[in-house]
């Protein structure tokens, strides 16, 4: 019998976030290729936190670079939702 796997989950807290921020996301595209590359195994989720709204245009461009397996392994939350759920 193999071992299990462990996964990551990654939380982007978007608290902030601005035009600035959208306009170079090399470093996101950069880490979940290498995710869904090198370590697709090793991804669990993706948890964005709190995503503005011109950020949901970007995701329509940015999710057709991903796999079927990643795009279902993202997320989108509030956290004022989560905290409601929880409390």
């Amino acid at each position: 019998m193999q071992a299990p796997v462990e996964t990551i989950v990654w939380i982007c807290d978007f608290e902030g976030f601005g035009m600035r921020d959208a306009m170079d996301p090399r470093f996101s595209v950069s880490l979940i290729n290498m995710f869904q590359t090198h370590y697709p195994e090793r991804l669990g989720a993706i948890v964005c936190l709190d995503a503005p709204r011109l950020f949901s245009g970007l995701w329509s461009l940015a999710k057709r670079l991903l796999s079927p397996s990643t795009q279902r392994k993202i997320y989108f939350a509030r956290l004022l939702d989560i905290i409601r759920v929880t409390c």
